[in-house]
């Protein structure tokens, strides 16, 4: 008996015996009903008919893929007879002049030239841009100052105790207890007394934003720095600002009011301090 793969080697006693039988009754006939049984022993072979028949998911699986393969021609049939397409636009290009390079020497007579938009920077950066520019940085560092040195700890000054006027504004400015904000911007230059040009310049120290004085301020600063000498103390601070000078006024104590009670003036008064030095 031959080996196959998969099954051990048998004995030849064995394999004598089986080829012994074999020999004795080459053909045995089967016993009635063996094939019968035999089918129903063995499993049922997979078809496509038995497997539609019994599984439904497959019935619906088998159904929409005929659908869909059935819908590819119809839906090309439709595209076909639909309407047709709108043609794209032409696109296409216009080649733009090569630039015009002009060697030394060459006409350029024809050439137009366009004035500039902005004005020249020599133009504005003249010596009025300059004088203005050195008002507002001693300004600034003035209100740098002023911010360091006022309001004293020590004051405790109370809101009543301020006098009356542009005065008791100043001094509560530097007190804290007015802030800058609730102090009206000096709206006629032109006609202010000296203490009012005084109480703007401490409004614009004790805010956060300083601009540079206009010449309306200027000019009334100057004019009542010469008409009334008695009114300097008030005004040395802008002279200061608007030319860099330190008059000896500047160092002079403001014509403050008599001391009132829970005031001291002469913390308030620190003019040596406030203007630094150029």
């Amino acid at each position: 008996m031959k080996d196959r793969p998969g099954f051990p080697i048998e004995d030849p006693e064995l394999a004598a015996l089986a080829e012994e039988l074999r020999a004795a009754w080459p053909d045995p006939p089967l016993s009635p009903g063996f094939l019968t049984r035999l089918e129903a022993e063995l499993p049922a072979r997979w078809t496509w008919r038995r497997a539609l028949r019994q599984n439904r998911l497959l019935r619906t699986a088998a159904a929409l893929l005929v659908t869909a393969a059935a819908s590819v021609p119809v839906m090309a049939v439709v595209s076909l007879l639909g309407g047709r397409r709108p043609a794209p636009p032409p696109i296409s290009f216009e080649p733009a002049p090569a630039p015009i390079v002009l060697a030394a020497g060459d006409d350029v007579a024809g050439l137009e030239l366009e004035p500039p938009t902005s004005p020249d920077p020599a133009e504005v950066l003249d010596r009025s841009w300059i004088v203005a520019l050195d008002r507002l940085n001693r300004l600034r560092r003035a209100s740098f100052r002023w911010h360091r040195i006022f309001p004293p700890a020590d004051a405790g000054a109370p809101a009543d105790a301020l006098p009356a006027g542009p005065i008791g504004t100043g001094l509560g400015l530097r007190l804290g207890l007015v802030r800058p904000e609730e102090v009206p911007v000096l709206a006629a230059p032109s006609a202010a007394s000296a203490v009012d040009l005084w109480l703007e310049l401490e409004r614009r120290l004790a805010g956060e934003d300083q601009d540079t004085p206009g010449p309306d301020l200027a000019d009334r600063v100057r004019r009542l720095w010469n008409d009334r000498p008695g009114d300097r103390p008030w005004l040395a601070g802008w002279i200061w600002i608007l030319d860099g000078r330190r008059p000896p006024e500047l160092a002079a104590p403001l014509p403050l009011p008599p001391a009132a009670s829970g005031v001291s003036w002469t913390v308030l008064d620190r003019r040596p301090d406030l203007w630094p030095a150029d």
